[in-house]
């Protein structure tokens, strides 16, 4: 079983270290990441969850997972992708875009810029059972038919990436 760090309410220091699935105070939260790997085309790679999995089995999502003890959210980027999809990127293909705080945890979003040949990926089957390159009208289908995890910052993630240079993204380097 994972051991996952479990930081104070406003994420100023780790309080204790627990499981991963035991339960935690009202006030305390554990880290997790959401990844989103977006090539030059501006499609982002999206996978289809396990069966098996214990929420939203089935759904298309994009990268992500807990963060456990002792490894940084940035780290946490690079062994959910080992993990999910047998990729390992380098530090600077990957940005960071926002943190937010849930009711249980504090979730860091990542965009990373890559190529990603599908053909390369090796999928857990425990977690993953589909991968492909999704334009983000095909996720907005996704979503409308209930069958895409959408988060809360989906839409600005969304809008920053179609039509600003703002976001820390850039494939001129």
């Amino acid at each position: 079983m994972e051991l996952i760090d479990i930081w104070d309410e406003n994420r100023t220091q780790v309080v204790r270290t627990v499981r991963r699935g035991e339960e935690i105070q009202p006030h305390e939260r554990s880290v997790s990441v959401h990844c989103y790997i977006i090539n030059q085309q501006g499609q982002v790679l999206i996978q289809k969850r396990s069966l098996s999995e214990t929420h939203f089995q089935g759904w298309w999502s994009t990268l992500g997972g807990a963060v456990t003890h002792g490894v940084s959210s940035f780290a946490t980027v690079n062994c959910e992708a080992q993990e999910e999809l047998g990729l390992c990127f380098d530090e600077q293909q990957i940005s960071w875009f926002l943190s937010f705080k849930r009711q249980k945890d504090f979730v860091d979003v990542y965009v990373i810029k890559a190529e990603v040949d599908l053909k390369k990926i090796v999928m857990n089957p425990d977690e993953v059972i589909d991968v492909k390159w999704a334009t983000w009208e095909e996720i907005d289908a996704l979503v409308k038919q209930k069958k895409f995890i959408v988060q809360p910052y989906f839409d600005l993630l969304k809008f920053l990436l179609k039509k600003t240079n703002t976001c820390p993204i850039n494939f001129s380097s």
